[in-house]
């Protein structure tokens, strides 16, 4: 033992505390990292000890060596772990024991060795070698020792790691999935970018030259003071005069000087180079950010609500208040913080900037506004009457007596190596210009001879103004004349292009001229810039003002429509080299062609395989050709591509999401085409045809790109453009359609995408936009002069809510869309872009029933139902969504409810009882919510009965019993009443000439318009206009007040004198189709009508638009009933309501033609149709409780049989043909059909409306009451039978066993029917109109829709899709069609997409082997086979 107090004894103690407080923190720490820094500490301890060591030295330092490398791993751990520990493990545990126990003995055996070395007895010391002193190849040992123990610990470190390394990565997969998804929202709802540095230096002026040190004191001085002195209490700055006279420049130094001196609050520098910097689209989130990087201590607050306001997309007015006002309001600092607004007069929408800045600046005294922009009249008329502005009168350049001491000091600057007397010269050419001297100088440092340049420019006597100037840049540039022509080239695309294009852009549009590079180079005294990837600006407008003007440009005029011409024919050039089928290289080849959503990285495929020239022209070359069409080239160029590339060119469109740009687009190549004389036929009918193809699909386009070769193509009028040029080339995509109607492409608009009934339709924007809600829950909103889709909310897809909209509204400005939910919440919607706007308003708390704009106020009102059954009228304020002021509440439901024009009155109408009842009318003050006035009237609708004179004099309510009560407008008081001459008929609708002088309504049912002149409470005339055949739907004064028009369900439009009441010529000539809906624009330019298949009709008057040459058919809900004969050469049909003379017609199937006259007899609607098994009979059973028999082959009547049964729902035949089943609700008849007697009936008491017959012809399987029974055909005895609750939809037997499947509105029941055993199993379905339930010839399959069970075992397996391969001629009903969507039993996803215009045909579809059958709305059926595209 060492002695206490002795050097060996210290160490020994110390390593072994160490070793003892490691083992401890091993076995009771949970986490690694205090764990591993003792052992780090015992490992340091180690390795000092060990390298003392001096016998056997070499040994001693390899097994340092190692250690050292040791404690580098465990540091290197230590270092991970103190970034987030992690949990230990029984393993981590175990390893790092047995390693601090090697440690320990590595420790204990050194020390006893330099206790013996260090020993003076030699005695002992020789005595002690023996027993103690380590020899190599125990120190060999105890090294291969530490290397064992420090692998088995890094293997369990490495795990612990892994693990933590797997969840940072899980962590970041899941924060990353969760950016892409905010970008992909972003993008989609077209929110702020995520702009690049050099963009933002754009913005924000920062690679802006600033004044030379010298240059520009007088004004800088000038503005400096007025930005401190706080006496001062101008707040704007504005800093106005001519282009070129360096307001930017001076607008550059002062922002840079003040973000030095952090008094910067923030900057916007616009400029005409790029969309956001030339519009407020940006602005605000811009400036933003700006303010944020500026103020640290508003930062959090202007991010957040960026965000709130990028997913809102709120009017500019609330942009500006949220993200500009408010947050500098916040800033505690109150000394004077600076604004820097440069370049105004490049704003588009300046306007409504400077109504805000004007409104809003008064309210933070603490801002101060440095404006500058050219003295054009607009703003000049808005700032010359404003208190707020300071240097109104500041000139920067005296054209009288110019001032070059600042231009002269610029020169030397900017050009150092220039001499002085060079200086000068130029200052004076510049006549005190600064826009001219630093074009001067950029192109003194730029070009290859600057002393020729500069005695050219100074040798010329006219060389004098900035025209002169821009002359010489344009001609120094152009080095070879002979290339003026490519020069040309070039500078058009630059200053036309919708989209500033790079170097490398151009190079692609233009690959023959190899001068592009050059040519940029060489004019970088005007444009910018010179990277060959940037895009290229043009450095001040007055260039481009100079390029456009002829009398200026002398030799370099930019003719636009040539510059069109040309940028249309090189987009046009690449695309016909570039776009083909499947453009992203898709594979498919085994399953169905896939949608947009079912590709992967979608995003990323395109980006691979496009290329931004590639973007340009397909975003571009239609708009480029509208502008330029006059030209011969322009217009065989976009025949070629209209013939050979739309449809690559819609889906490239299509996979990009811009679907939008491909209709408007179309729809300006088309307006521009109508202006062409002496066009073709051909050229307008090629540009028509595919606006049309485009706008019809347009749903499908944004959905499904690589479907547009396959059903559009097919549904394509026969001889139209399209079809001739493209169904030949992808006939192995297209379905083969035949159709005995007669397709044509529309002479108007058609807006096709609603797949539900159409139930409100308005007109928005100044009637730019057209709003319309289906009953599916869809709400959409359209452009209406190119018919493209701007945006859509669908039930399920508000902010990611499950929502269903029942009820919109369109705010007085057109510019707002407010909808309901059926949850009762209340959101609003940009009229302009589509997108939602702010949170919705959660009224859920009760049902809303009505919702309208007030007039003059971001503010809606509701009537809703409380809780306690209260009718309730709320005031809603939209921007701070909460209620304004106190309800106002009734005992009995409002009906509707109308606002004064002015917005201080609210008349509401209320119904007591049953409908139509006793109403209750209240007239409301909006200023402090007390009833004005209340009246009775005798009967009242639930339609709307109120109406506001437009000047808000007076109102009219109206009745059930036809009375019209006019009442002052601002009391409510009595002023007259009016009857129309048929006092009994209920009034359905009044309207209020602009004026209020004329007064005009029609009846509920009726077909004449009654007219009214009023004045000062009297009736000074009255007409009654007769004219119309059926139902009047729409009245319209003319807004001079002279005319009245009329639409009625006759189909036409009727326009009337209203002070004499004769009948006019109308403005619309021909038929509107059947019509609902109907509206008609103020100015009467615009009629929208909602035709039967779901789609907004859109007639421009405007245009010579005319109607159609014979009215159209009202809608049929006629239910068809077909059969197909065994042999699939013809089908039979009847209709199931009852019809004057209800007939059942035979068709050809390879024709879709009538075969022979119809057959006729029954004298009630059609149920049901069948063949015999050898096709020669057909069967007819109807409601008038007969069974027909007629000749397939003539159309002869052979047999009438009549029956007991109320109805004949179901018909079946034998093989033989000799015996027919027949299945009503009421009972089975089995018949003879050569004998012509009945074989069997059952009785009354059975429910039998589905029969089915066995595959051996033996057994009948049919409903009964509360279950199913099987019968035996020859004798009629029931075999067997179980109960089943519910309706039961289909039947069907297996083609082997004794199993019966039973479809009712939820499963499938299998009933083993032998075993005597009630159905034990059961397969979980929804019931689905057209789905049919079948066994496969082999037995092996059940099928019901697209769902699949192998029945081979006990246990039915259901199987996935791409799990079967199942024969279409082994199953009839392979097909189905379900939500727009042809679907095929064996194959994964859907198969083959309807036009959403046709879809309304689908409703009623019958499937047979590989066909699809429907009908039109006149009762004319179309066939879809799928053939060719299994082939």
């Amino acid at each position: 033992m060492h002695a206490k107090g002795s050097t060996a004894y210290e160490r020994t103690s110390d390593w072994t505390v160490l070793f003892f407080n490691c083992l401890r923190e091993i076995s009771e720490a949970s986490e690694m990292l205090a764990p591993l820094k003792s052992t780090s500490m015992l490992l340091i301890r180690g390795l000092e000890t060990v390298r003392t060591m001096h016998n056997n030295r070499s040994a001693w330092e390899e097994l340092a060596r190692k250690l050292a490398l040791h404690h580098t791993t465990i540091n290197g751990y230590i270092s991970q772990l103190e970034v987030g520990d992690r949990p230990s493990s029984n393993a981590s545990q175990d390893a790092l024991k047995k390693y601090a126990e090697v440690l320990s003995a590595i420790l204990r055996e050194a020390t006893a060795s330099a206790d013996v070395a260090g020993t003076p007895n030699l005695k002992k010391t020789f005595k002690r070698i023996g027993d103690t002193q380590i020899e190599k190849d125990r120190i060999a040992e105890l090294s291969r020792d530490a290397d064992f123990a420090h692998r088995q610990f890094d293997e369990a470190m490495r795990i612990i790691m892994a693990r933590q390394v797997t969840e940072l990565q899980q962590q970041l997969d899941r924060v990353r999935a969760e950016i892409m998804q905010e970008i992909g929202e972003l993008k989609s709802r077209n929110d702020l970018p995520d702009f690049d540095e050099p963009f933002l230096s754009l913005v924000r002026g920062q690679d802006l030259d600033i004044c030379e040190q010298g240059t520009r004191s007088e004004i800088l001085g000038q503005i400096r003071i007025w930005a401190i002195d706080e006496q001062i209490k101008s707040q704007i700055y504005w800093l106005n005069d001519a282009a070129g006279t360096g307001k930017t420049t001076i607008a550059a130094t002062l922002a840079d000087e003040w973000l030095t001196n952090r008094t910067l609050a923030g900057r916007f520098f616009f400029s005409p180079n790029s969309a956001a910097t030339s519009s407020l689209d940006q602005f605000c989130s811009l400036l933003a950010k700006d303010i944020a990087l500026q103020l640290p201590e508003v930062r959090q607050v202007i991010n957040a609500r960026i965000r709130e306001v990028s997913a809102a997309c709120l009017r500019f007015s609330q942009q500006f208040r949220r993200l500009v006002v408010e947050p500098l309001k916040l800033v505690s600092d109150k000394r004077n913080l600076l604004l820097v607004i440069d370049a105004l007069d490049n704003c588009k929408g300046r306007d409504k900037l400077l109504s805000e800045l004007l409104l809003h600046l008064p309210s933070i005294s603490s801002v101060k506004l440095l404006l500058t922009s050219r003295p054009l009249p607009d703003i000049t008329d808005i700032l010359s009457t404003s208190t707020l502005i300071e240097g109104y009168n500041t000139c920067l350049l005296d054209v009288y007596n110019p001032s070059y001491a600042d231009v002269t000091i610029y020169i030397r600057k900017r050009v150092p190596k220039l001499e002085g007397e060079y200086v000068d010269l130029i200052a004076n050419r510049s006549g005190g210009l600064f826009i001219w001297a630093a074009t001067v100088c950029r192109m003194l440092q730029i070009y290859r001879r600057p002393s020729k340049l500069l005695h050219q420019i100074l040798d010329s006597q006219s060389f004098k103004g900035l025209d002169d100037l821009y002359l010489q840049v344009l001609e120094q540039a152009l080095v070879d004349k002979a290339a003026h022509s490519l020069f040309m080239n070039i500078l058009e695309a630059v200053t036309i292009s919708f989209q500033p294009l790079s170097i490398s852009s151009l190079q692609v549009l233009f690959p023959e001229n190899d001068k592009v590079d050059l040519f940029i180079q060489d004019l970088c005294g005007v444009l910018k810039d010179g990277d060959p990837h940037r895009p290229i600006k043009v450095l001040h407008p007055t260039f481009r003002e100079f390029l456009y003007q002829a009398d200026r440009a002398n030799g370099f005029l930019v003719r636009t429509t040539n510059a069109h011409a040309l940028l249309s024919s090189s987009c046009v050039v690449l695309l016909l080299g570039v776009l083909k089928h499947n453009i992203l290289g898709l594979s498919y080849q085994k399953s169905a062609i896939p949608t947009n959503t079912h590709i992967e990285n979608v995003n990323d495929l395109v980006e691979q395989n496009t290329t931004v020239a590639l973007k340009y022209a397909s975003s571009y070359w239609a708009r480029h050709a509208a502008a330029s069409i006059l030209e011969s080239d322009v217009q065989e160029k976009v025949m070629t591509f209209l013939s050979t590339k739309l449809l690559n060119w819609l889906e490239l469109m299509s996979f990009r999401g811009c679907v939008g740009q491909c209709i408007q687009g179309l729809a300006q190549l088309q307006t521009a085409v109508a202006m062409i004389e002496n066009r073709s036929d051909l050229k307008q009918n090629a540009v028509s045809n595919s606006y049309q193809f485009a706008l019809q699909n347009q749903s499908l386009m944004t959905e499904a790109a690589l479907h547009l070769y396959t059903t559009p193509l097919a549904f394509l009028p026969k001889e139209s453009f399209i079809s001739e040029r493209y169904q030949r080339a992808h006939k192995v995509l297209i379905p083969v359609v035949t159709s005995a109607a007669s397709t044509k492409w529309s002479a108007h608009t058609v807006l096709t995408g609603h797949t539900g009934h159409i139930e409100q339709v308005a007109f928005a924007l100044n009637y730019t936009r057209v709003v319309s809600r289906d009953t599916d829950n869809t709400l959409s909103l359209w452009d209406i002069e190119s018919g493209s889709l701007i945006g859509k909310q669908s039930a399920g897809s508000v902010k990611g809510k499950q929502v269903a909209i029942k009820h919109f509204t369109v705010s007085p400005d057109g510019e707002e869309v407010a909808f309901v939910t059926k949850s009762n919440n209340i959101y609003v919607l940009s009229a302009i872009t589509g997108a939602l706007s702010g949170e919705p308003i959660d009224a859920s708390a009760e049902e809303i029933l009505h919702i309208t704009f007030c007039p003059n106020r971001r503010r809606i009102i509701t009537s809703s139902i409380s809780s306690t059954m209260f009718n309730v009228l709320r005031l809603w304020d939209l921007e701070a969504q909460t209620t304004v002021g106190n309800p106002m509440r009734l005992d009995v439901p409002t009906t509707c409810m109308c606002l004064s024009p002015d917005g201080t009155m609210l008349v509401s109408v209320s119904i007591y009882g049953h409908c139509p009842g006793k109403g209750l009318v209240i007239a409301w003050s909006l200023e402090d919510y007390s009833q004005v006035v209340s009246y009775t009237m005798s009967r009242v609708g639930y339609m709307k009965c109120i109406r506001f004179c437009p000047d808000g004099s007076y109102f009219a309510t109206w009745t059930r019993d036809g009375t019209i009560h006019l009442r002052l407008g601002h009391t409510g008081e009595r002023m007259l009443e009016l009857c129309s001459t048929r006092t009994n008929d209920p009034v359905d609708d009044v309207v209020i000439s602009p004026s209020g002088r004329h007064i005009a309504s029609y009846n509920f049912g009726g077909s004449t318009v009654y007219l009214w002149e009023v004045k000062s409470g009297l009736v000074l005339n009255h007409h009654t206009l007769v004219g119309h055949e059926m139902d009047i739907r729409y009245l319209l004064f003319s807004p001079e007040g002279d005319r009245v028009v009329s639409i009625s369900l006759d189909q036409t439009v009727r326009v009337w004198n209203t002070h004499t009441g004769e009948g006019l010529q109308s403005f619309f000539t021909g038929y509107t189709g059947t019509i609902m809906l109907p509206e008609l624009s103020q100015d009467w330019r615009y009629l929208l009508t909602v035709g039967l298949s779901n789609q907004i009709n859109i007639y421009d008057v405007s245009h010579q638009c005319q109607g159609e040459e014979k009215p159209g058919d009202e809608r049929s809900f006629a239910v068809p009933v077909i059969a197909f004969s065994p042999l699939g050469d013809i089908f039979a049909c009847g209709f199931t309501e009852y019809v004057s003379k209800p007939y059942i017609q035979r068709w050809s199937v390879e024709t879709t033609q009538p075969l022979g006259e119809p057959m006729t007899g029954h004298t009630n609607g059609v149920r049901c149709v069948a063949f015999t098994s050898d096709g020669q009979i057909i069967a007819s059973g109807s409601d008038d409780c007969t069974v027909r028999l007629w000749s397939s082959s003539t159309g002869n009547a052979l047999w009438t049989i009549p029956t007991e049964m109320n109805t004949v729902e179901r018909i079946a035949f034998t093989f033989t043909g000799e015996v027919m089943v027949l299945g009503s609700n009421h009972k089975i008849y089995v018949i003879n059909t050569k004998a012509k007697n009945v074989v069997w009936s059952t009785g009354k008491e059975n429910s039998n409306s589905e029969l089915v017959l066995s595959a051996d012809n033996s057994k009948i399987a049919a409903t009964c009451d509360n279950g199913v029974g099987i019968w035996d055909v020859l004798t009629g005895k029931q075999m067997a039978r179980c109960d089943i609750s519910g309706r039961i939809f289909h039947l069907s037997f297996h083609p082997q066993r004794d199993l019966l499947a039973i479809c009712s509105y939820t499963c499938i029941y299998l009933w083993e029917f032998n075993s005597g055993q009630i159905p034990s199993l059961e397969l979980q379905i929804k019931y689905e109109n057209g789905f049919q339930l079948g066994f496969t010839l082999d037995g092996k399959y059940l099928l019901y829709g697209d769902l699949v069970w192998n029945v081979q075992s006990k246990r039915p397996r259901k199987l996935g899709p791409g799990d079967i391969r199942v024969d279409l001629g082994s199953y009839e009903q392979s097909l189905i069609y379900r939500d727009g969507w042809i679907y095929y039993v064996a194959t994964r996803g859907p198969l083959l997409p309807i036009p959403s215009h046709l879809r309304e045909q689908f409703f009623d579809w019958t499937a047979f082997y590989n066909l699809i059958l429907v009908w039109t709305q006149d009762k004319l059926p179309v066939l879809v086979d799928c053939t060719p595209f299994f082939h």
